[in-house]
């Protein structure tokens, strides 16, 4: 599994979560593509052309008016490696609260994990 714990390009803000995108949108993406390349299971990523699906989605990232849309091009990549258990999570979706409720106690002493 990998959990896609980003920098504070998008930590979550003393403001009412809003669905408006205000981070951004290539550095996300970017971070994510490295995050998948450094550590997915697999160097071959399932014999996916992973350049091609990263260049196809990165416009769809790009192009994202609000973080469903954002969120729906990073998971549409992530998808291509038919890995279960791989997801990107916006700070607008529940379960990344729940997951993050999970892991706190594994990942609270990490440095380069932030909630």
């Amino acid at each position: 599994m990998i959990l896609l714990s980003l920098s504070n390009a998008c930590a979550a803000q003393n403001t009412p979560l809003s669905s408006r995108i205000d981070f951004d949108r290539r550095e996300v993406f970017q971070e994510v593509v490295q995050l998948v390349e450094r550590n997915f299971y697999d160097a071959d990523f399932n014999k996916n052309s992973w350049s091609k699906n990263v260049e196809r989605f990165q416009m769809l990232a790009n192009q994202s008016d609000d973080y469903h849309q954002f969120s729906a091009a990073v998971n549409q990549l992530l998808n291509t490696l038919n890995s279960s258990h791989t997801a990107y999570l916006s700070r607008l979706n529940p379960r990344r609260y729940q997951l993050l409720g999970i892991m706190h106690q594994a990942f609270k002493q990490r440095d380069d994990v932030s909630f």
